[in-house]
């Protein structure tokens, strides 16, 4: 916001380092001529303008002499916007002639003043009147005061813009507002502007991250990720076999191996855990059929048809 601007009867200072004296004289370079002291107000602002502290004659400012100038009391911080503006009353008769008596040049002189700066302060916008007063229907376009904070389109629009509304869809003139529920983000969190919402997940931690991206697998695990192996193929056991179709897998191996007794084929043969310690003197206790000279027996281990025969 810049500071505002007169013609004939004000001016809008920014101080400079410790600035106490500040001329009479508009915006555009006008003396700032009054009727009184007391229609010389000054204000000054700290926020360029939002808000306005009026400061009191002969407490927080003075005339200088010649009354050309005011001089505050206190010197300005810089950057402090000083506004001097004259306001003349508008509520009563200013100069009042009596029946019969001998006006002077001075009383008409005055009287002309006076309306001549009623007419500049309308000019400069600076006049408290009401709209009816000049046929206005509207207070858009007077200036701002400390009170008078009248409202405007555009007004209404920034404040709905600094609560993070946006007008309603749809020619309806409703405003709405985006709120984050659960599970969802929006960026920026206060809604203002554009606004980008974003599902983030499950959880109540603000949603489920993404897993590391170091080429391992991942899987979920106690509200985390946990890597895991899974092998390139199952592993049949490694027992020796010509044949795999319709096998089972196993885990391990066990410790134990097949028996190593001689045979010269496995097929139909069971595996078995230990072989017996039997001796050929005793393998009549295993086999007692007698002398066997067509059937090969299995038996123990021992092939029967090429043992010794039996006593």
């Amino acid at each position: 916001m810049a500071p505002p601007t007169y013609v004939y009867s004000g001016n809008c200072y920014v101080a400079t380092a410790d600035q106490t004296t500040f001329p009479l004289t508009s915006s555009a370079g006008n003396a700032i001529s009054y009727l009184d002291k007391s229609h010389i107000k000054v204000r000054t602002s700290d926020d360029d303008g939002v808000t306005w502290t009026s400061l009191t004659s002969g407490t927080d400012f003075t005339f200088a002499n010649p009354a050309v100038s005011i001089i505050l009391t206190t010197p300005a911080a810089v950057g402090t916007w000083v506004d001097i503006q004259r306001s003349t009353p508008l509520g009563s008769i200013y100069i009042q002639f009596q029946a019969g008596s001998l006006l002077t040049s001075e009383q008409l002189n005055e009287a002309e003043r006076y309306s001549l700066y009623c007419d500049q302060e309308i000019v400069d916008g600076n006049v408290d009147f009401d709209p009816g007063d000049i046929g206005l229907d509207s207070t858009d376009d007077l200036p701002e005061g400390s009170v008078n904070l009248y409202y405007t389109d555009e007004r209404v629009q920034a404040l709905l813009d600094a609560e993070g509304y946006e007008p309603g869809g749809g020619g309806t003139g409703g405003v709405t507002k985006i709120i984050a529920g659960s599970n969802i983000g929006i960026t920026p969190v206060s809604g203002v502007g554009e606004v980008t919402i974003n599902a983030t997940g499950g959880g109540t931690g603000g949603g489920i991250p993404e897993a590391p991206l170091d080429g391992q697998i991942y899987g979920r695990q106690s509200a985390g990720w946990t890597s895991v192996t899974i092998p390139d193929a199952p592993v049949q056991s490694d027992w020796s076999v010509t044949d795999s179709t319709d096998q089972a897998f196993i885990k391990n191996k066990p410790s134990w191996t097949q028996s190593d007794w001689d045979v010269t084929d496995a097929s139909d043969f069971a595996f078995i855990k230990n072989k017996p310690t039997i001796d050929t003197p005793t393998l009549q206790q295993v086999c007692t059929e007698g002398t066997v000279t067509n059937t090969k027996i299995q038996a123990a281990g021992f092939r029967v048809d090429l043992l010794e025969p039996l006593p």
